[in-house]
Formats: structure tokens, sequence, C-alpha cells
């Protein structure tokens, strides 16, 4: 290659996408010499070994974990990737990329002005995550959009929480506040995942990262509104490869369960032709928003499940001459960014050369293949492991598809009858029937053949807390618990079958720690409910505050919202509330309870609900004194919420959704 050529090639790099959209301008030649500053106040930091700076609120030992597992997964990606740690840290000048490009140095990271270390940083607090998850997005999206930053009163941020999606992790590569240095960050939360699912967060991320200085791909993101864009490196490689890291090298439950879900969904999937045609799958560009998930909300998983199926076929069969093909799409990458050939860095259309001259074949023609090695490999595990068939039947059952999930989940109970998962699978079909008596019969056998499968022990209290067997039910819903604690699901319906008994602090608490575990909105109605019946006012109306936040035309939130203020004194905004839940409601049942609540209050009369503690009754509780007081924050222009079913247990196993917000509660 000509010496203009390797100039006009970094100079292109680094406007096309060196800068990963971080910030524009001269790179600042001291970029490789900076060191990582003191943490944050209130976070222990320390370096890994190689290339990353890790650091989290949570404490100093955890500290250490977190290391241990970073430095490993580095060293699995120099042993997967082979190439020199320089790069990866981008101040090396000692370093090549590879022999056919000598000129790209180690240290060409650092001449865009990126620092040498990788930023990991663990939350302690889901909140604190997510406030540092929108303010870094709103960053990058005002450099990208060129847009103003917006401005967010703490309530705001609040409502934003709730209302918008938050990963569970995720990368970026960013400008500094000073808009001087570039820094590549990792960011994830703690909450009450266990450390295992931490690291298994942070793989997928690393896994992004990895691939990205392997191919030297900085595109960056698109501007909003344009993620159909073709740009970067295909989504099937990128989601592969962070899938592998995931799941192959994580070991936490849900690393697991991924690799036994996307085995069987991937086997149905291509047995019946629901996967995604080569062609199709490998032009995606977005595969966390795919435009038929409204009409399919299996193929977004199915998208996923491929993507990792692909590379672990990959892994099984031909990993040198995929790393060929890695090779050829850089190399080709390069040398059309050196030609001046693009405009926009992207790899989708040369991936299908870089390819055929690593495997002889079009990618589209890889397709067969992989069937192939998925239905034989498949079987030979499901010979092995008959109990899996479940995922199998799971697959069918997502779908709607019922007879072919009861043939699977039937398959797993001939073969493996001393095992709960295909008893497990009849009960969840049965329930999803309406059939409590045989999800009640072969759930219960599930549960009595299951030591820690939470899944068992959720499904079968959930069929006792339908069958109004509610000292069973919380017996067996504690057990998923205790076995997961993250089983938001399972969390809900502790919280169903308290409620039902009329154990009213318990179910607050089991309601609290589901919404803790998944942060649904759907769920703070249920939570504010528990509260108020256990005479805990102030925290039943901040619940319904926030619940009538998000659901603006829901009638239940606004009436609960006014029983909270009618319980703590302030009757004229109660009265509102009703007022509103009245004008929500319509024509539905529920807007006759509404109107007798409202005449009642008018008249001056006390209205409570079988089951309620009267203010009698609570202040003696509470020695004495009344609880009442005006409704301290609430403000009477305040939002609504989702209507509830007048026995809310009648659900016949179907999911609850909530549209607006596009989360779906699956049972």
């Amino acid at each position: 290659m000509r010496i203009s050529h390797v100039a006009r090639l970094l100079a292109v790099l680094a406007l096309a996408g060196g800068l990963g959209n971080a910030r524009a301008g001269q790179a600042p030649s001291d970029a490789g010499e900076q060191k990582p500053g003191a943490a944050p106040g209130g976070f222990f930091q320390m370096w890994s070994g190689g290339s990353f700076v890790i650091m989290t609120d949570v404490s100093q030992s955890y500290l250490s974990s977190l290391t241990q597992e970073v430095f490993k997964a580095e060293k699995q990606f120099h042993q997967l990737f082979r190439l020199a740690p320089g790069f990866l840290k981008g101040n090396d000048p000692k370093q090549k990329l590879s022999k056919k490009h000598s000129w790209i140095k180690g240290d060409q990271l650092s001449k865009w002005g990126y620092v040498p270390w990788i930023e990991v940083r663990v939350f302690n607090s889901y909140d604190a995550y997510a406030d540092d998850y929108f303010e870094m997005d709103a960053r990058l999206r005002s450099i990208i959009d060129k847009t103003p930053i917006p401005k967010l009163t703490p309530e705001q941020q609040t409502m934003r929480r709730l209302t918008k999606g938050v990963p569970g992790a995720y990368y970026m590569r960013i400008s500094d506040y000073d808009n001087k240095y570039n820094n590549r960050l990792i960011r994830c939360f703690r909450g009450n995942k266990t450390p295992e699912e931490v690291a298994s967060d942070m793989l997928h991320e690393m896994g992004h990262l990895f691939l990205e200085t392997f191919l030297f791909e900085y595109a960056g993101a698109s501007k909003t509104g344009n993620e159909s864009e073709k740009r970067g490196t295909p989504a099937w490689i990128g989601e592969g490869v962070a899938q592998l890291f995931q799941v192959n090298w994580g070991n936490s439950r849900n690393s697991i369960k991924m690799k036994n879900q996307y085995r069987g969904y991937m086997y149905e999937a291509v047995k019946t032709s629901q996967h995604f045609p080569f062609p199709d799958f490998i032009n995606i560009t977005n595969a966390h928003n795919l435009s038929f998930v409204d009409k399919d909300p299996t193929k977004s998983m199915v998208n996923y499940a491929q993507s990792y199926s692909v590379m672990q076929f990959m892994v099984d069969t031909r990993w040198e001459l995929f790393m060929q093909f890695l090779e050829n799409l850089r190399d080709m990458h390069l040398e059309r960014l050196a030609k001046g050939q693009v405009k926009i860095p992207e790899l989708y259309s040369i991936q299908n050369a870089a390819f055929k001259e690593a495997f002889t074949i079009d990618i589209a023609a890889m397709e067969e293949y992989w069937k192939k090695h998925v239905l034989e490999k498949t079987e030979q595990h499901l010979k092995a492991h008959p109990g899996d068939w479940y995922y199998n039947g799971e697959y069918h059952l997502v779908r709607k598809e019922i007879p072919a999930a009861k043939e699977c989940f039937q398959k797993a109970v001939d073969g493996a009858p001393n095992l709960p998962e295909g008893n497990l699978g009849l009960g969840r079909v049965a329930l999803s029937e309406g059939d409590r008596d045989g999800a009640l019969k072969f759930l219960a056998k599930a549960a009595e053949l299951s030591k820690d499968n939470e899944e068992a022990f959720y499904y079968y209290g959930y069929a006792l807390v339908l069958a109004g067997k509610y000292k069973e039910a919380i017996e067996n819903l504690e057990k998923a618990v205790k076995i997961y604690p993250l089983f938001h699901q399972a969390q809900f319906r502790l919280g169903d079958a308290y409620y039902a008994a009329q154990k009213y602090k318990e179910a607050h608490m089991a309601y609290d720690a589901a919404f803790q575990a998944s942060h649904l909105p759907t769920y703070l109605l249920s939570v504010g409910r528990a509260a108020f019946y256990d005479g805990q006012y102030d925290e039943a109306q901040k619940n319904f505050a926030a619940y009538c936040n998000v659901f603006t035309q829901q009638p239940d939130g606004h009436f609960w919202y006014g029983m909270a203020a009618l319980r703590l004194g302030d009757k004229e905004f109660a009265m509102k509330k009703f007022e509103e839940a009245i004008k929500f409601a319509g024509n539905a049942p529920n807007a006759a309870t509404f109107k007798q609540v409202l005449a009642t209050v008018q008249k001056g009369e006390e209205f409570y609900f079988p089951g309620e503690k009267t203010k009698e009754q609570k202040a003696k509780e509470d020695g004495g004194k009344l609880p009442f007081k005006t409704a301290g924050g609430a403000k009477p222009d305040e939002p609504p919420p989702e209507p509830e079913k007048k026995n809310p247990f009648d659900v016949g196993g179907k999911p609850e959704k909530e549209s607006k917000t596009g989360v779906t509660v699956e049972e």
C-alpha cells in the first residue's frame, strides 16, 4: 500500500468512525500516556492486570472477584482472536495489526484520542445505574444527532426509569466531559443479581468490545430514526460473538438456561422452517428492535438464538476458517476506506466476498450445512438428555402451538420420568387452556420431582393461587424465590398469595421485591394496594402516584390514589381522583364501585373495604394516634393506571399485558 493511501486511510477512519461518534477535532497527542484518576466517591477501584480498570460501590471483596472475571475474559479474547494486547490498550507502538497491515501500529487508538484502558463500572443500585445510562446515552445522542442534552427534573428522571427501556448492561465509546479524550465504558449493576449474573452481563459487552477491536471497525451508532441504516458490523456477527462470551463462558443460571433454550428453540425453528433465511438473517441491522416483533413476539428471540447458534456451529466445525473470514472482512474494510470508496463504514456489503474467500461458498450456502448441524447435534443431545425436550416444547407454547408443545413435553415425560421438566411443560399447557385441575395434577408432580427447578415450584404455586389454596401456594412460591431471587414473576405471585390470605405486610414485601427485580411499572398498583391494606398510606400513595404517572388513562390507579389520599385526610383531592376514575372507567363494571365510593364520601360517611383496618383499629395499633395528615407531595394533576379484573387471580394462566410500555409479563 502506498504511503498516500496510508495517510488517507487513517484520516478516513478518524472521520468515519475511528472516534466512535465520540467527538470531532484534533486528537490529543498525549492520550496514550494518560493514567486513570481516582474512583468517584464511594467507589473502589482496581486494575485488572491487563487493559481494564474496574470499579464498584458494592465492596472491596466484590471488586476483587469482578477483577478476576474481567482478567479471565481478556485472556480468552487474546487466545480466541490472537490480537496483541497492545491493540486493546491502544498505546503500544511496537505492536503491528498484522503482517498485511504492519503500518497500523498498536498505538493507533491513542492517536485517535482513546485513553489506554477500558473502564468497567458496576453499580450497586439499579437507580444509579439507570440514571448513568440515560445520562451517557443523552450525551452520545447529542453528539450524533447534534441536539442539546435535555435537562430533567428528579421527578422526570424517576418517570424515565419507569417508562424507558434500560439494558441490563451496556458498552459505549464516548468523549470525556472536557471533550478532550475518548473513553471506552462498560456499565452494569448488581441489584440482587448473583456475582455470576453480573459477570455474564459484563461478558456480553466485552464480546462487543473485543470484536470491534479485532475488526478495527469503529463506525459508531446511527442517527436517531435511522436505525435500519447498514452501518458497522452485521448484527449476526456482533451479537453472535457477544453471546459466545456470555453463554459459553458465563456460568450463571441465566447463561445455562439460555444455552438450553437456544438449542431447543433453534431445533424447532429449523425443523418447522420458522428460522430466518440467511439472505435476511445476515442483513438484519438492529437485533434489539426487529420491525416484525409486534406481529410475532418470538422473532427477536429467534434472531438472538440463531446468531448464537451460527457462532456455535463455527466453533464446533470451522473456527479457523471463520477467523480467516473475520480477517478478510477487516482487510477489505481497511482497503475500501483507504481508497475512499465508502462514506459510511459498513461491513454488510463486503461480508459475502470475505466469507467466500475463506470458505469458497456464499454465506447463503452455509444455511443448509448449519441446519443439518443443528438437527443432528440437538438430536444427539436429546437422546442423552431427554428432559431438555422441555425447551423445545416451550418454543411452541410461547407461539401458542399447543399440539406441538404437548408432543415435546410428553417426550420429556417419557424419556426422563424422574425429572420435573415434562410434567412442568404439560402443567403449563393446562394452565394456558384454563384446565386448572389438569394443571394442579401435572404441576404437583413436577414440584414433587424437583430439587432446584424454580419454574416447577413457581407454576405449581401459581396454580394453587388460582385454586384458592393460598397456604400451599405460599410454600411453593417461597421455594421458587429462594432458588432464584430474581424470578420476579414468582415474587409477584407470592404477593398474590399473601394478599389473598390477607397477610398484607408480607404481600407488600413480595410485590415490592417483584418490582425491584424487574422495574416493571405494572407491579406498582399491587405494591400500593398491599401497602394500603397494611395501613401504610404514605407508601401506598407514592406507588399509586407513580403508577398513575405511567398509565395515564387507566381508572384503577386513580381510584386507589384517591383512597390513599382519603385515608391521609385529603378528602378534596380524593374526590377529584374518584371522578377521574369514573371518567376513565366508562361503562366498565368497576365504574359502579367508583361511583358508590364517591357518593359515600360526598355524604360525609366513611367507607371501608372488607378486610381493611378501620381508623380506630389503625389508631390503636399506632398507640392512639390517628394516621390522618395531608397528602404530602402528591399533586392533584398527576396521572393514571391499568384496570384490574374483579378477581385478580382469574387470569387462566394467560399473559398480562400493558401495550403502552411494551411490557409483557409472561405467566
